[in-house]
C-alpha cells in the first residue's frame, strides 16, 4: 500500500515507541522528518486507533497551506469539537470548559504539516503556539498538540524564547532501525504470507531491507512491484501454496528502471524542501 497519508490498519508496522510519545501526555509535541516518509501515516494511525471515544478526542488535523490564527481555530472547530462543548465559546474556552467538567477527560490534536502555519506565527511572536501552550499548562496537558512538519519546524525549536522549546524532544520520523527492526522485517514477510508467498531465506529480507534503507513507503513499492512481478511467472502458481520467492525475484524486482526512479523521486522531494540539504547531498 503506497497511498500518501493513510494506510489500512493492518499494514501499518513498528513506530511503538513513536505512538507512545506521542500519545503519552507528557509526551513530546513535535514530529519531524522528511516529505511523503511516513510522519502523517503515523498520525493517522494514532487517530484510527483513537478516534472519538466518550472521554477521549484524538484527531489529525490536515494544516496544508493554513497560515493565520482563524484559519486554524476554524479547522479545529470543524474537526475537533466536543458534541457536548458550549457551541457560544470559541473552539479553545470551549475545549477547556469540555475537559473542565470531567477530570478524565482529554484531547489530542495533531496538527500535520505546519510548516508554513509555524513560519507565520514565529513572524506573529507565536501568537498560536502561546495560545496552545496555555492551554496545555492550565489542564495539566489534558489538552495536547503536536505539530507535525519537516525540518524547518525543528529549526524554530531551537530559536530563542520559543514556546516550542516546551513542547518536549523532537520526534524523527526515518527508517526502521533500532527497536524497529522487527517491524521492518515483518512489513516485508506478514503481508506477503498472507497471499501465500515465503522467502527462500532471512538473506532475502534484508537485501529489500538494505535495497529500500528501511524506510517503509519504500518497503512497501518494492514489496507491491515484488507481488506483481511474481504473479506474472506461469510457473511461480503450477504448485499449491505457499508460492516460494527467491534472489532471482528480487533481482528482477530491483532492475525495475521505473521502481528505481520512483524510489530516487522519494528522496529527492524531501532535498529539495532545503537547497542546502541538496547541495550536501549531492557533493
Amino acid at each position: 500500500v503506497t497511498t500518501p497519508g493513510s494506510i489500512p490498519v493492518e499494514a501499518f508496522f513498528g513506530r511503538n515507541a513513536e505512538i507512545g510519545e506521542i500519545r503519552s501526555r507528557n509526551g513530546s509535541c513535535i514530529v519531524y522528518g522528511g516529505r511523503q516518509l511516513g510522519k502523517s501515516v503515523l498520525l493517522d494511525h494514532i487517530e484510527k486507533r483513537s478516534g472519538f471515544l466518550d472521554k477521549s478526542i484524538t484527531r489529525r488535523l490536515d494544516c496544508q497551506g493554513l497560515t493565520d490564527r482563524r484559519e486554524i481555530l476554524a479547522l479545529i472547530d470543524r474537526k475537533a469539537r466536543p458534541e457536548s462543548a458550549n457551541s457560544r465559546l470559541d473552539i479553545l474556552a470551549a475545549m477547556e470548559q469540555w475537559l473542565g467538567e470531567d477530570a478524565e477527560r482529554t484531547i489530542l490534536l495533531m496538527l500535520d504539516e505546519t510548516n508554513r502555519f509555524v513560519r507565520a506565527d514565529a513572524l506573529r511572536d507565536f501568537q498560536v503556539l502561546v495560545e496552545f501552550r496555555g492551554l496545555m499548562e492550565r489542564t495539566n496537558r489534558r489538552f495536547k498538540v503536536v505539530l507535525s512538519g519537516q525540518n524547518n519546524v525543528l529549526r524554530l525549536t531551537q530559536q530563542p524564547n520559543t514556546p516550542l522549546a516546551h513542547f518536549g524532544h523532537p520526534i524523527c520520523i526515518g527508517p526502521l532501525k533500532g527497536a524497529d527492526y522487527k517491524a521492518a522485517r515483518d512489513l516485508v514477510t506478514e503481508p506477503l504470507a498472507a497471499v501465500g508467498y515465503v522467502f527462500d531465506s532471512p538473506q532475502l529480507v534484508s537485501r529489500i531491507l538494505v535495497e529500500t534503507q528501511f524506510y517503509p513507503k519504500l518497503v512497501q513499492m518494492f514489496c507491491r512491484d515484488l507481488l506483481a512481478h511474481v504473479r506474472e511467472l506461469p510457473a511461480m502458481h503450477k504448485a499449491l501454496p505457499p508460492w516460494h520467492i527467491n534472489g532471482e525475484h528480487i533481482e528482477a524486482t530491483l532492475r525495475n528502471q521505473k521502481l528505481r526512479t520512483e524510489i530516487f523521486d522519494t528522496f529527492r522531494i524531501t532535498l529539495e524542501l532545503d537547497k542546502r540539504y541538496e547541495l550536501v547531498a549531492l557533493i
